[in-house]
């Protein structure tokens, strides 16, 4: 199914009884002169992007592999993603079936703002979307990269104090780059389209 958003077309995948649109960027990558910066809107895309597999996972330590977490979030290789500074993306889980209208759940992954991703294996999201949801999950910047917070890190005008841009990644209070992709409602034709 390809939908049309604000930044390009986008063609998900089913899986589950579901659509899903996995690996969305709904910001430009944190890397280079963007590292220490509130996240930037993303680039629009030419032609269609292939939203069939789950984007970057953030910056952390350790080998999840190696512990308790790998049963329970990393025993099916398709979940176990890259990790990289490029991992601002978002997953969007959508019914199959025709709706007028459906209210989105926003999930932001736990794991102590060092660790996790929004594709881990218990975010699939296939029986809160038969309920009638859509669901999206999300990736932010986490360790460093997402929590320091110093005075050489500030820009003036945009962010004083410097640093903590996970806050500003993932939605909630801070939040703001995460939320507007997820502005979606499904059309009779079962299509979420980006609302004006």
């Amino acid at each position: 199914m390809i939908i049309t958003t604000k930044y390009g077309k986008l063609e998900g995948v089913r899986e589950r009884g579901c659509t899903v649109y996995k690996g969305v960027p709904y910001a430009k990558p944190p890397v280079g002169a963007l590292r220490w910066r509130k996240p930037q809107p993303p680039e629009v895309w030419e032609g269609v992007l292939h939203a069939d597999h789950f984007g970057n996972r953030s910056v952390q330590f350790g080998n999840p592999n190696e512990t308790f977490y790998k049963k329970e979030f990393y025993s099916d290789p398709a979940f176990d993603v890259p990790i990289s500074e490029d991992c601002l993306y978002l997953n969007i889980w959508t019914p199959e079936e025709q709706a007028e209208k459906l209210p989105v759940a926003i999930y932001v992954h736990g794991g102590a703002f060092m660790g996790g991703a929004g594709s881990n294996l218990p975010f699939v999201c296939d029986a809160l979307v038969k309920t009638g949801l859509i669901v999206v999950t999300v990736n932010y910047r986490l360790g460093a990269l997402g929590f320091l917070c110093h005075p050489l890190l500030g820009v003036p005008g945009e962010n004083e104090a410097g640093g903590n841009f996970g806050p500003w990644d993932s939605p909630g209070r801070h939040g703001r780059r995460a939320k507007k992709p997820t502005r979606l409602r499904a059309r009779r034709s079962g299509r979420p389209r980006s609302k004006k």
